[in-house]
């Protein structure tokens, strides 16, 4: 997978006059040990991605179900994606 850092300097290259402010949608506050870790993460990026101007994704995003979700996602509710 391509890091989090690297992604971000590979945007920057592709759009070096866009002014970006980075979302965090990586840390969040734990879940209960009840509940599905992944489902919960899904979630709590999906409310991120309703803030979002536009979503980004990697080139092997597909490698990951959060990924393609989130994707499905910003197609069903118009929110611009971006592929590098």
């Amino acid at each position: 997978r391509i890091a989090r850092k690297e992604m971000e300097l590979a945007f920057r290259k592709k759009f070096p006059d866009m002014r970006i402010e980075i979302m965090d949608t990586v840390n969040h506050p734990e879940p209960s040990e009840e509940t599905d870790s992944r489902l919960y993460y899904l979630g709590c990026s999906i409310q991120k991605l309703g803030l979002a101007d536009f979503i980004v994704f990697s080139k092997d995003y597909k490698d990951a179900a959060g990924c393609r979700a989130e994707e499905t996602v910003a197609i069903n509710y118009g929110i611009t994606r971006i592929y590098l």
